[in-house]
């Protein structure tokens, strides 16, 4: 598929329910870096969160969030990578991930 990717005719799709516990500040971002053939990171990467308690109405919940984009030239892979924030209040981190997904698709 390189050739594909090398052409913009490939795009990602990012998604994934991330949230919190109540008030909390606790949070996740998911990120997706590509990367070319050695490994070098390509483009700008991609990146899904935080859900921040106002956007849950401070209560404990998950909520949707995805994004999409071309692919970059020249990227061969992809690392996807779970970033879980400070710890704000209790005793564990309280941001919640769930249901993750990462494709990528080639268009004609």
């Amino acid at each position: 598929y390189a050739s594909t990717v090398d052409a913009g005719k490939a795009t990602f799709a990012l998604s994934g329910w991330l949230g919190g516990y109540a008030d909390q500040a606790d949070a996740v971002t998911v990120t997706a870096t590509f990367l070319d053939a050695n490994g070098t990171p390509v483009g700008t990467p991609a990146a899904i969160g935080p859900v921040t308690p106002a956007m849950r109405g401070n209560q404990t919940k998950l909520m949707l969030r995805s994004t999409t984009g071309p692919v970059p030239a020249q990227a061969r892979s992809a690392t996807v990578q779970m970033l879980f924030g400070v710890r704000t209040g209790g005793t564990t981190n309280d941001g919640y991930a769930d249901n993750l997904k990462f494709g990528v698709i080639a268009s004609r």
